[in-house]
């Protein structure tokens, strides 16, 4: 943007309105100061009918550019996910707002092909093998990726068949034996209920109903005990209700 010369100075003002029967009326006072570049200065208002509205009126600033690896990349490009289809279904975007976000979520797109290992699944470089709960999170991505922006349905469909071949004959996912040591990544990846809730939770949003998604399920529904922490309740649930109605996710958290 090209700008007049000079510094730059910001000045707000806010204040809250409550209707009332006589009306209301808020005064403010700005004053430019005395020796301003002329027609420089700009005066905009803006009302909010709620803190929430305010809160996410700027969620366009949550924009950017994707990069890094598989992991960085998503930290990106998720983003940038939620944000267009939020404003696409609020009817706040604008077209310099949506061909911006178009723009980071495809190069975001391309760049996550890239780390596809051979022969199925995804790993933080593209280096074999692959990681199931990467795998599994890019799964998600990628469906909520397709809900605004083209997205090939057989990256999809070999995602979720690769992560079915990964499963074990009681219904499970085994931990990955290796990873990146940080944060969730660290703490919950020897822990096969955890790994299977997700990995149950990916395939089930991406609309799977096969045996697969049923023996998952049924396999949190007979280790219920095992879920002794909200996280792992919390993942667990979201299996069932992406699958199953409500009615079997109440009896998994409450019990028969």
């Amino acid at each position: 943007e090209v700008v007049p010369s000079g510094r730059r100075f910001d000045e707000t003002e806010s204040d809250i309105v409550e209707a009332s029967e006589s009306g209301t009326r808020v005064d403010f006072d700005f004053h430019s100061p005395v020796d301003a570049v002329p027609g420089a200065s700009e005066l905009g208002v803006s009302l909010f009918p709620g803190a929430l509205s305010q809160a996410v009126s700027g969620l366009d600033t949550i924009l950017k550019m994707p990069s890094g690896c598989f992991e960085q990349t998503s930290s990106a490009t998720y983003p940038n996910v939620m944000v267009l289809r939020y404003m696409q279904e609020t009817e706040t975007i604008t077209p310099e707002i949506e061909m911006m976000a178009r723009e980071y979520i495809s190069q975001g797109y391309q760049r996550l092909l890239t780390y596809e290992v051979s022969g199925g699944g995804f790993e933080w470089f593209g280096d074999p093998p692959a990681n199931r709960v990467l795998t599994a999170y890019g799964l998600m991505e990628f469906v909520d990726m397709s809900r605004v922006h083209p997205v090939d349905p057989n990256v999809i469909s070999r995602t979720a068949h690769w992560l079915e071949r990964q499963q074990n004959s009681d219904g499970s996912w085994s931990p990955d034996p290796a990873g990146i040591a940080e944060g969730a990544t660290d703490n919950f990846q020897n822990n096969v209920f955890r790994t299977t809730a997700y990995v149950t939770w990916a395939l089930a949003e991406a609309g799977l109903e096969d045996a697969a998604v049923e023996q998952g399920l049924a396999y949190l529904a007979s280790h219920r005990l095992e879920a002794l922490d909200s996280y792992s309740r919390a993942i667990a649930l979201e299996a069932f209700i992406a699958a199953e109605p409500k009615e079997r996710a109440e009896v998994f958290l409450v019990g028969p």
